[in-house]
C-alpha cells in the first residue's frame, strides 16, 4: 500500500504526539490510526509476510503494556498481545529467515525468561526456538544469512557452544556450530559483507575493509593500519576451503587515498590499487 513507517527517537510527527514510531500515508501525511506509542527508542523493524511488524531496541512498554525491548504490532499498529519474548537487555537487530523465524542478537542473556546468551531465535508465533542455543560467550554484533541457511555471526565472543571461536563463527541451520569454519580473528570483527557466491569478506575494528580477486578467488586484507602511514597485515581467502592466509607488505607509504571502496597507495614509485569487491 506504499505507506511509510518511520522510527527512532522522535516524540512528534506532523506536530502530533508520536513516540518513537509512526506511519505516513503515501502523500506523507500522518496515518492517524497508527500509534504504537513505544516509551523508548525503536532502532529498526521487520515486516513479516503477514504484514505484522516486529520492532525492537530500548523500550520497555508499547501501547502502555510492558514489552521489554521487542514487540510485535498488528497491521494497524496495535500491540500483538500474544507476542512477548521479553529480552533481558537491548537487541541490536533482527534477521527474518525465509521460513518466517526471527533471529535476535546483541547483549541480552535471557529470552522468554530462558537463558539465551547474546543470540536467540524465535518461531513465527514469537515463542522461543528451544533447539537454537549457540551460547556465545559475549555480545554478537550482527549476522549474515547465507543461501544455504547457515548463519555467520561476529563481534566480541571467544567461544560458541563452549568451543573456542575467536570473534567469528558459523552456525548450521539448527544453531549448532559448524566445526570446519574457524577464521580465528585476532581482534574484534566489525562487520561482514556477504558476496553473491556465499563468500564473506570480513574487516576489523579500526581497520579498512578491502578485498580483491586473484584467479576468481576473493581475498580480504584483514589487518591494515594507516596511523603512521604504514601498510601492513595479512590477506585471507574466506570463500575457499581450507582457509588460506598469506603475509603481505610491511612498508612505508608515500601517499594514499581512499574513496568509494577503493584503496590506492604509492610505494617506491609504484601505484597499487586494491578494490573492494562488490558484485553489481
Amino acid at each position: 500500500d506504499w505507506e511509510i513507517i518511520v522510527w527512532w527517537t522522535f516524540t512528534t510527527m506532523w506536530w502530533v504526539a508520536r513516540n518513537n514510531i509512526a506511519r505516513l500515508n503515501i502523500d506523507g501525511t500522518l496515518d492517524t490510526g497508527f500509534n504504537p506509542n513505544a516509551n523508548g527508542a525503536v532502532t529498526a523493524i521487520v515486516v513479516q509476510a503477514d504484514g505484522k511488524i516486529v520492532i525492537w531496541w530500548a523500550f520497555t512498554t508499547v501501547g502502555w503494556v510492558a514489552r521489554n525491548r521487542i514487540a510485535r504490532l498488528n497491521t494497524d499498529g496495535t500491540l500483538d498481545t500474544t507476542y512477548n519474548p521479553n529480552a533481558s537487555a537491548a537487541i541490536s537487530a533482527l534477521a527474518l529467515q525465509s521460513d518466517g523465524k526471527v533471529i535476535a542478537w546483541w547483549s541480552f542473556t535471557t529470552m522468554w525468561w530462558v537463558a539465551r546468551n547474546f543470540i536467540a531465535r524465535l518461531n513465527t508465533d514469537g515463542s522461543l526456538d528451544t533447539i537454537f542455543n549457540p551460547n556465545a560467550s559475549a555480545a554478537v554484533n550482527a549476522i549474515v544469512l547465507q543461501s544455504t541457511g547457515r548463519i555467520v555471526i561476529w563481534w566480541a565472543f571467544v567461544t560458541v557452544w563452549g568451543v573456542t571461536r575467536n570473534r567469528i563463527a558459523r552456525l548450521n541451520t539448527d544453531g549448532t556450530l559448524e566445526t570446519l569454519f574457524n577464521p580465528n580473528a585476532s581482534a574484534t570483527v566489525n562487520a561482514l559483507y556477504l558476496l553473491d557466491d556465499d563468500g564473506v569478506v570480513a574487516w576489523w575494528a579500526f581497520i579498512v575493509k578491502q578485498s580483491f580477486t586473484i584467479s576468481g578467488v576473493i581475498w580480504c586484507i584483514a589487518s591494515v593500519s594507516f596511523h603512521d602511514l604504514h601498510f601492513r597485515g595479512f590477506i585471507y581467502s574466506l570463500n575457499t576451503t581450507p582457509l588460506y592466509k598469506s603475509t603481505i607488505l610491511n612498508c612505508k607509504i608515500s601517499s594514499y587515498s581512499f574513496d568509494k571502496g577503493a584503496l590506492t597507495f604509492n610505494q617506491d614509485g609504484f601505484t597499487i590499487a586494491i578494490l573492494h569487491f562488490i558484485n553489481s
